[in-house]
């Protein structure tokens, strides 16, 4: 069953960034912008669910993962003053204002130059995932509300788990945490890239609901 659900997390964050693509050399960016806001919001319903199977920037970083992965393994790493809180939020604020502006321009007077979905895919190609995913991507803000569920997440089986910590070295967001007498995954930072589900060499980890 996990090989089905990858296959149709490949064809939907590829069909998404694929739309985005399209929208932007339509100039129809402002669209694109409010598909992403509605999408994101929803995430109050069914959790992270938009960053695992319908972000188009998940999708791009794929990619550049899989490319550093065959040749340089080169990414910045995130500057320690990102982690303060007082730091990344408004800097994700920021973010956010500039897409609700952006997306807004049709109807408004406003109208901004900044290509704000080109300025996600130069974060992700500069540095590493953990920077634009954990700290600046300005559709997680609402992703770290509570959620009415958290479909599709991965599950550390306490009684299997050996308490290597590959998981937690393989994700991109450090949501895991792993002691002997604790096995935690903070699902507001999760973006479900399953990363420690293919990292776990016992099969300790389960994806909910499947």
């Amino acid at each position: 069953m996990g090989k089905k659900l990858f296959i149709l997390q490949y064809v939907t964050l590829t069909s998404m960034l694929g739309l985005m693509v399209y929208m932007m050399s339509q100039k129809k960016e402002p669209l694109a912008l409010l598909l992403l806001l509605a999408l994101s919001a929803g995430s109050l319903v069914y959790g992270r669910l938009f960053c695992g199977y319908l972000c188009p920037f998940h999708a791009f970083d794929i990619g550049v993962t899989a490319l550093r992965d065959r040749t340089v393994r080169w990414g910045l790493p995130a500057p320690g003053f990102l982690a303060r809180w007082y730091v990344h939020v408004p800097l994700a604020l920021g973010l956010l204002a500039l897409v609700i502006v952006k997306a807004s321009a049709p109807y408004t007077k406003i109208k901004l130059a900044v290509p704000v979905l080109i300025i996600a895919f130069v974060v992700l190609v500069l540095f590493r995932r953990v920077v634009w995913h954990r700290y600046l991507c300005p559709f997680g803000l609402v992703m770290h509300l509570p959620a009415a569920s958290r479909p599709l997440t991965p599950v550390i089986d306490a009684g299997a788990c050996t308490a290597c910590r590959k998981c937690e070295k393989a994700c991109p967001t450090h949501a895991i945490t792993i002691m002997k007498e604790k096995q935690d995954i903070a699902y507001q930072e999760c973006i479900l890239c399953y990363a420690c589900y293919k990292a776990c060499p016992v099969d300790a980890i389960r994806i909910r609901n499947v």
